[in-house]
């Protein structure tokens, strides 16, 4: 099972990273295979740029010590857009 993250957010609108290296450890104490962020249902639509590009470091630095695999979302409106997530 690979679970789509939830991007949570702060009172006054902000990514809560640490909130979101929390659900990290939920899905990993829970015996998943990975984790999926971001998508559709992880509010992928309203991230900036840096939000999406720090909540890929974020998450690479938290899964990595831990069996979990990490499949990071790179969509965008055109091909241009996706390869600069890939980078």
């Amino acid at each position: 099972v690979f679970i789509i993250l939830n991007t949570p957010f702060t009172a006054a609108g902000e990514v809560d990273w640490q909130d979101l290296e929390r659900e990290v450890d939920f899905v990993d104490k829970a015996g998943c295979a990975g984790v999926v962020w971001p998508q559709g249902s992880s509010g992928v639509a309203t991230l900036t740029r840096d939000e999406r590009l720090r909540g890929m470091e974020v998450l690479a630095q938290v899964t990595r010590p831990r069996r979990l695999t990490l499949a990071l979302g790179v969509q965008g409106r055109d091909t241009g857009e996706m390869l600069a997530y890939m980078e």
